[in-house]
Order: C-alpha cells, then sequence, then structure tokens
C-alpha cells in the first residue's frame, strides 16, 4: 500500500510540472490573420518588432548609376547617420530622369520605382543629387529640395529645436513576412502624443542593403566604379505605391491606432531581392500638408 502511494504521489507531480511547464503561444492573438499566406505553426514565418522613441529624420535621397555627384551624397548621408544614428535614417531613391536609366552595357541595372518616380513628379525634382528632409518645407516658399550642401545645417537646425525633436507619435509595428511565399504584412500600433491638425496616413518602404553594381562617380579614376555597394535602395513603397492608409483625422493625445485582425499594409518580396538584406521603414505623414512626421525602422530578418 506504501509503495502504491508513493506510485500516485510521483505520477501527479510528474504532472503537475509538466502542466506549469508548458507556456501560452506569445503569438496567440495573431493567429487568426495567419490564413492561406502563412502557416500557423511559425516554421515558415518571420516575426519582428521595433519601436523608436525618439523623433527620427528622413533623408529623402534622389540619386542614380548614372549620376556622377551623386556618391557624394551617399557618402554624407552616410557620415550623417554615423553621427545621429538614433535620430536619423536615409532612403535611396533612384529616380534621377535619365541619370537614373539603365543603359547597356555599363548600367544593365533598373532601380526605379514607381514610388520614387510619384516623389520625384510630386517635390519637381530636377536637378541631382537633391534631398529631402522630413518633406519640410524650411523656407516656406513651397520647395523641398535641398542641394546637398544644406543638409547638415537644417538637419542640424531640427536636432536643436527641442519642441521638433519631442515626438508626436510613437509608432510600434510587427512584421510578419512568410519565407514560402514571400508575403510581407505590417501590423502597427501608433500611439499620438501630441494633437495633430489635419489627417494622418502611414505608409512604408522596403529598402535593400549591400547591392553590388556599377556606379558612375567623377571622384574616381576610371570614373565608374564595377563593384559600388548601394545602400538604403528603395525597392518598393505600399499601400497605395506609398500613398498609404489613413489612419487618424486630427487625433488629440492618446489616441491610438492599432490592427490585430489584419494588416495595414502588405506586399509580396520580389525574388530577385536579398530578403537578408531588406529594411522596412514604416512612416507616418500629414496629408495636407506633406511633412513626415514620425518614421521607425527594422530588418526585414531579425
Amino acid at each position: 500500500m506504501k509503495n502504491l502511494q508513493y506510485f500516485i504521489f510521483a505520477l501527479f507531480s510528474i504532472v503537475a510540472f509538466q502542466a506549469c511547464d508548458v507556456e501560452e503561444d506569445p503569438f496567440a492573438h495573431i493567429d487568426d490573420v495567419i490564413d492561406d499566406f502563412g502557416d500557423p505553426q511559425f516554421n515558415d514565418t518571420t516575426w519582428n518588432d521595433t519601436t523608436y522613441t525618439s523623433q527620427m529624420i528622413v533623408i529623402e535621397d534622389f540619386t542614380g548609376h548614372r549620376c556622377p555627384n551623386c556618391p557624394r551624397a551617399s557618402d554624407l548621408a552616410k557620415n550623417i547617420i554615423a553621427a545621429h544614428p538614433n535620430n536619423v535614417m536615409v532612403v535611396a531613391l533612384h529616380n534621377s530622369d535619365n541619370f537614373s536609366k539603365p543603359k547597356l552595357p555599363e548600367f544593365p541595372a533598373d532601380f526605379e520605382t514607381e514610388a520614387g518616380e510619384n516623389l520625384r513628379l510630386a517635390f519637381d525634382l530636377n536637378a541631382f543629387p537633391i534631398g529631402i528632409i522630413n518633406r519640410l518645407d524650411f523656407d516656406g516658399n513651397g520647395q523641398r529640395a535641398l542641394s546637398i550642401d544644406l543638409w547638415e545645417d537644417k538637419i542640424n537646425q531640427l536636432l536643436a529645436d527641442a519642441e521638433y525633436m519631442t515626438p508626436r507619435l510613437e509608432i510600434d509595428f510587427m512584421t510578419i513576412y512568410n519565407s514560402e511565399n514571400r508575403l510581407l504584412r505590417i501590423f502597427p500600433e501608433v500611439l499620438v502624443k501630441e494633437p495633430i491638425t489635419g489627417d494622418v496616413y502611414l505608409a512604408a518602404y522596403v529598402l535593400e542593403n549591400g547591392i553590388i553594381s556599377p556606379q558612375e562617380d567623377n571622384r574616381a579614376n576610371p570614373p565608374i566604379i564595377e563593384d559600388y555597394e548601394h545602400n538604403h535602395l528603395l525597392r518598393a513603397g505600399f499601400e497605395q505605391n506609398d500613398i498609404g492608409t489613413k489612419i487618424f483625422e486630427s487625433p488629440l493625445a492618446g489616441a491610438v491606432y492599432k490592427s490585430d485582425s489584419a494588416a495595414t499594409a502588405d506586399i509580396i518580396i520580389d525574388e530577385g531581392w536579398n530578403a537578408d538584406s531588406l529594411e522596412v521603414v514604416v512612416y507616418a505623414y500629414n496629408r495636407e500638408t506633406r511633412d513626415l512626421i514620425q518614421a521607425s525602422k527594422v530588418a526585414l530578418k531579425p
């Protein structure tokens, strides 16, 4: 009888221990949206999330592989990011009119995007290299394009402005990437920190780093660098080809946008893009003023 009691006690202890050792699925709340495009067991899906608590400044660098002065802009942006890694990011848009067109045999790649071309035309960009910083109209004359000699001064001006550098929005987002069908979906949570007048839209970019492809550079001899490394290169803008999705209408502080039941934005990652080298940038902008309000970035694959 005593041995039976010991056996029952031991069996109960094993069952109890196993029951306590089971962890809840941390992504159970999102299972409903992993339909035909994903695996609810997550064996082919990458989960990632990020948040920036500081105000981000985005340099949109309009460039091209046949633009001989454009590598100077890329180097400048790289130095600015190194000096302010928590506040500055860059997006390289290979839309510089004829400077970005493929030309055989020297420049076979086509890095142009429809989203980049829409922005080039919308902001009337005609001389390159050129940049836009948070899409701001610094001088109030309707011209947002900035020559590269002004980039540092304008960014330092923003960094020194305590009111501007106090974030009005906080963007946290989760990416779901299915490696089998290369579907990327974005589930954001956006918190309003300060009241904003106007409609707020949320849009996204896919960027690629480490692309080796020829680049013209008038500082080099010969002037075509065959193994030039292109970084932060815009591959696509979405939803609605960079227009995005409306998430707020003149929101007050404390307002929250969150989507758990359906992706706010999604895109199929092209087979020609290296998923291991991709970044996802999510940003909010004011539809009326066109200014960027806040941005956040994460690697596609952690």
